[in-house]
């Protein structure tokens, strides 16, 4: 059938439980459709029961109703839709409702959490055994108390002022908790809307349309990407409209989280948005400091990084560069400073596994020798009498045995050869094609399939018609959807660093699609950025610190194949950006 709130309905409470999804309209309808179906709008029914808000239990056991202000417990409730055989009234002057589960050795005792209007909050058991008795209890709540969540044995409070507070230490022995502890959320970080998971994850949205989550007993907040912040691919006609939804100003935003899905609404709306196989993601500062260009307070001040360098016993090699011109190599959980062929400010390093070129704001390259040494033992300078004197190279980029380059003039060019100190008779560069494009950076994947290139308008460019019996292509085609300063290239995608200080990760990207189908948002706002070959990020921001991107994946999965995503999320190509419109 088809229900109002697929209509001009407005939300004003939105609940999930194992069994099903239930929502709350603005005229005081109740509606609900399982989480079995297909999640679509015209799957909804109706309840013949009027609530302004539903909370219930995951297991669906208890079952409760707030209208205006009184609140209702249902009896009998079936665990199959918000139907009870009776309600029962228990009190008024109610704004918010949360339902506690504690296990005792006797088995799992339930409590109801009840937030007053007038600020008061009162724990009460819903069952009397030898261990507890039905006696309200009454417990001081923080100011600006307006909504309470509660799960399994997890009460967490939102105040109005979008201040998170967290109940401690809810145990049997302390059913009530003992105290109260504010969360931190970040810097300017106004929570709006909060929501607990089967799992006792703690999702909160805030005032500014960012989604975050973090486990009960992690600190770390991690970031999920909301539809607006996706460009998707043409084809997908759903995400306009999902991302208008998170455009919208001046409304209560709701959520709701079962095991494998996460539901966002709006009370200036009827629409909810469903978000799957979701990846959360934080940025972890990296404390490098010994022997570092430092400030005081934010520690050592990089300007260039690239973390795409392995020795010869396949262990990661970072090389950095600080903000007085001097080069520093981490390898073996130690930083170590290397000497410069040249007192020329270097502009760029292109690194290849255990290959490293210096480039100088002169035009000239440097190549690390030594190879049998893990980092190296010395420089040899590349010839590039071939661009002089009116001309000379302001970008490289090395692959394996292939070496790319772009000059001054906006022309690139391209080497094929060992990419180790030169000998006697060093490989040309061969110019690639002229066309009325003028380039200023050229990108190489890891394995030389792979070419992408900026030109002098923040335009991307990838190369095409590269194969193994033909490295050096047939033709640029443009990249549309964002500009950028940077790009990083690994295995299975390429990352770019917008105009703006935004990350994106370009998706889809296969041996029958090296172009990719869409760009996928990363949180944080960054100087530089760099991509290992495994898929590992990293970061500098304004203030020259290193950061190193983590991924988690935090909702189970519904389809089999993505038992293996918890490793490693940003590998999984065919999910787009994880939201549809219900």
């Amino acid at each position: 059938m088809i229900c109002p709130l697929a209509g001009t309905q407005k939300l004003t409470s939105l609940g999930v439980c194992r069994s099903y999804l239930v929502a709350v309209d603005a005229n005081s309808c109740v509606f609900y459709q399982s989480t079995e179906s297909t999640l679509r709008w015209r799957n909804w029914l109706p309840v013949d029961v009027a609530a302004n808000h539903i909370c219930l239990s995951y297991s669906a056991k208890q079952l409760w109703r707030l209208l205006k202000g009184t609140v209702y417990q249902g009896v009998d409730a079936n665990a199959n839709c918000p139907v009870a055989q009776r309600w029962n009234s228990v009190d008024s002057g109610v704004a918010s409702i949360g339902i506690v589960q504690l296990h005792f050795i006797h088995g799992v005792e339930d409590y109801v959490w009840l937030l007053y209007i007038n600020g008061t909050l009162c724990c009460q058991p819903l069952s009397i055994s030898s261990t507890t008795s039905n006696e309200k209890v009454t417990l001081a709540a923080p100011d600006g108390a307006q909504v309470i969540c509660c799960r399994a044995n997890q009460v967490w409070l939102l105040t109005d002022n979008g201040e998170l507070y967290h109940r401690q230490q809810i145990d049997p022995e302390h059913p009530q908790g003992v105290d109260w502890q504010r969360v931190e959320t970040g810097d300017e970080v106004i929570v709006i809307s909060v929501a607990l998971s089967p799992s006792n994850q703690i999702w909160i949205l805030s005032k500014s349309k960012e989604l975050f989550y973090r486990e009960s007993n992690d600190p770390t907040w991690w970031e999920v990407i909301l539809p607006q912040e996706c460009w998707a691919s043409k084809s997908n006609n759903w995400t306009e409209k999902v991302s208008s939804l998170f455009k919208r100003n001046n409304s209560e935003f709701l959520l709701a989280v079962a095991e494998n899905r996460i539901f966002v609404g709006q009370s200036a709306s009827s629409d909810i948005s469903i978000g799957e196989h979701l990846t959360g993601y934080a940025w972890k500062r990296v404390g490098w400091t010994v022997g570092c260009n430092s400030n005081v307070v934010d520690g050592p001040v990089w300007k260039i990084l690239d973390s795409s360098g392995l020795n010869d016993t396949q262990r990661r090699i970072i090389w950095l560069m600080d903000s007085k011109n001097r080069l520093y190599c981490y390898h073996q959980h130690q930083l170590e400073h290397i000497s410069l062929p040249t007192d020329t400010t270097v502009v760029h390093l292109a690194v290849a596994m255990s290959y490293l070129w210096l480039l100088t704001e002169a035009g000239d390259v440097f190549v690390r020798a030594g190879n049998s040494n893990p980092i190296g033992n010395g420089w040899v300078q590349l010839s590039t009498l071939q661009f002089h004197p009116n001309n000379q190279l302001c970008h490289v980029a090395l692959g394996m045995e292939v070496a790319w380059a772009c000059d001054h003039r906006g022309q690139v060019y391209y080497r094929c050869g060992e990419n180790g100190p030169p000998t006697l008779m060093p490989p040309a560069w061969i110019q690639v094609d002229d066309v009325d494009i003028s380039f200023r950076k050229i990108y190489v994947g890891p394995f030389n399939a792979m070419v992408w290139a900026l030109d002098a308008n923040d335009d991307i460019y990838i190369r095409e018609g590269i194969l193994p019996n033909f490295p050096i292509g047939t033709n640029w085609m443009k990249i549309e959807g964002i500009q950028a300063v940077q790009l990083c290239l690994s295995e299975s995608a390429v990352w770019a660093l917008s105009t703006t200080g935004c990350i994106y990760r370009r998706g889809g990207i296969s041996d029958r699609s090296r172009a990719g189908q869409v760009w996928q948002t990363i949180p944080g706002l960054f100087s530089f950025i760099s991509v290992s070959i495994d898929e590992k990020v990293w970061a500098l921001d304004v203030q020259g610190s290193v950061f190193q991107l983590s991924c988690s994946s935090p909702l189970k999965s519904i389809y089999s194949k993505c038992n293996d995503v918890k490793d490693d999320p940003l590998r999984v190509e065919d999910w787009e950006t994880g939201w549809v419109l219900l």
